[in-house]
């Protein structure tokens, strides 16, 4: 399947390459940004890239004072100054059956930390910004599920099919770091959301995975570009980010752990990403 991507796309992208499915967590990729990452354009450093041959600069590695989660650096996406979606990713690692999580005996478990940050935001703000995390198979054509924290304080999941905007979240606010983690049980074939650890109990039956190969999970940022919303924006930010696998019965040790991230692309279409 094709995966060439829109010119507004730029990505960020979590591979989840050499997963073991032992009872141990195992990690597939992590990073911080820090050293040897550098500030400006998150394209062409540590093996990340974007769409449009490369060129978009949207995302960038920054070291504002105070505003990184861990460390000094931080990637950074001003909705403000540039529309659309945008997906950045660090160019994965060949990936074969071997390397992937047991399907039947592991959970695939990816997280990020977003920050909504609104010191960019115009005054009398309209738009809608989005961040988070958006998971793929093995192929990169088909998307697994996503979830997706909004600065109105709502969150947005997707259990491969279908999105659901659910009600306000506790705990969320801007200017604030928050942890949104998206988990793949393969032995209960169920799909899970968390918010800073916390189960997002979605309605009955939307939870169900269809058990497709888990390929990767790309961190996601976007603003609504809905009629009326036209004024200002939000600058969102990422941390840390991980991709781990463990086996089904040692599930809940892993929530809490911090981490990582790696690569691939998206499109802004539900099930697909060309």
């Amino acid at each position: 399947m094709s995966r060439v991507l829109s010119s507004i796309s730029a990505s960020a992208l979590l591979v989840a390459a050499g997963l073991s499915g032992s009872s141990m967590a195992a990690v597939s990729y992590s990073t911080s940004f820090e050293s040897p990452f550098t500030t400006g354009a998150l394209a062409g450093q540590q093996g990340w890239v974007t769409s449009a041959a490369g060129g978009s600069p949207a995302m960038q590695v920054a070291s504002t004072p105070g505003l990184a989660r861990t460390g000094s650096q931080y990637v950074t996406y001003n909705t403000n100054v540039t529309s659309g979606s945008q997906w950045q990713w660090c160019e994965p690692q060949a990936q074969t059956a071997a390397d992937l999580a047991d399907p039947a005996n592991s959970i695939v478990r990816a997280s990020v930390w977003v920050n909504v940050y609104s010191a960019s935001a115009a005054s009398g703000v309209t738009r809608i910004s989005y961040a988070g995390l958006d998971c793929y198979d093995i192929t990169g054509g088909t998307r697994l599920g996503f979830i997706r924290v909004a600065s109105n304080g709502f969150v947005q999941i997707n259990n491969g099919s279908t999105s659901s905007l659910q009600a306000s979240i506790t705990g969320f606010s801007l200017n604030q770091w928050n942890k949104v983690t998206i988990e793949f049980d393969y032995a209960a074939d169920k799909i899970r959301w968390y918010f800073n650890d916390a189960l997002i109990t979605p309605t009955a039956g939307y939870d169900t995975f269809l058990g497709t190969t888990f390929g990767d999970a790309d961190v996601f940022g976007s603003r609504s570009t809905a009629t009326g919303t036209t004024t200002g924006g939000h600058t969102l930010l990422w941390g840390d980010c991980s991709v781990q696998s463990v086996h089904a019965h040692g599930a809940l040790e892993l929530i809490g752990e911090d981490g990582q991230d790696g690569a691939r692309r998206r499109s802004s279409t539900p099930g697909t990403r060309r």
